[in-house]
Order: structure tokens, then sequence, then C-alpha cells
């Protein structure tokens, strides 16, 4: 992630390390957005919400661990920086829902829910109500 973030920063005659920089965050936020259209990913490819703020946690702990400050918080915080927040929650909501999830029939769930009732006395109604 670094090579990337160093090439990116290359291109737009930054430093990479961000000590000329009065407000680092737009520097950040265009990253993002070129990260997330898959311009600079490792891919090529559009990535979604996670990806990006992964790309963006890589780059601040590396800076970090190198003794300067990690450039995503908000000043006198260990929060990440508003803007920041703004839009990775806006990719969030345009990401489509994860692939794996697949919403269980109702037909099924009342099929369960019957034959718990009939066959357990005592824990069916419970079962039946945690299905429902």
């Amino acid at each position: 992630m670094w090579n990337i973030w160093c090439s990116f920063c290359r291109k737009l005659n930054a430093d990479p390390f961000m000590l000329d920089a009065p407000d680092p965050i737009p520097l950040l936020q265009v990253f993002a957005v070129r990260y997330r259209s898959g311009t600079i990913s490792a891919s090529g490819h559009a990535t979604r919400k996670r990806q990006v703020e992964e790309a963006l946690r890589a780059i601040g702990q590396t800076l970090a661990r190198l003794g300067l400050p990690d450039p995503r918080l908000a000043r006198f915080s260990d929060k990440l920086d508003f803007r920041l927040r703004r839009q990775l929650a806006t990719y969030q909501r345009l990401d489509p829902a994860p692939n794996r999830v697949k919403p269980i029939p109702l037909p099924v769930l009342m099929f369960a829910a019957a034959a718990a009732t009939q066959r357990l006395a005592v824990i069916g109604p419970v079962l039946a109500d945690l299905l429902i």
C-alpha cells in the first residue's frame, strides 16, 4: 500500500510524509476517490468502502510507526476526521449489499416454526418465537 501512496504523491508533487501539508485531509480524500474508482488500486478495479478504509488505515499506521502523527485523525483526538468519516459513510451507502447475505424465505421459517411447536412441548413455542 505504501508504494501506491508514494506513487500517488509523486504524481501530485506532494510529500508522502505530509510534513509540509497544513491540512493533509484533502490529499487523503483525493487518494480515497482515486483508490475507490480503481484508478490507483492494486487490482485496477473499483473498490468498496472497506478497501478504501483499509488503504487509508495502512497509510496512517505507516506514518504513525515512523513517529509522525496519523493524518486521518482529527487534531487532539483519536477519532477519524469528520470529512473522512462523511466520505466513507457515503461510500458505504453507495455500496451494494454483500453477496453472502441471502434472505430466508418466509415459508421456510413458518414451516420450521410449525415443526418446532409440534415436536417440542415446552421449548417449541420459544423456538417458534425466535424464528419469526
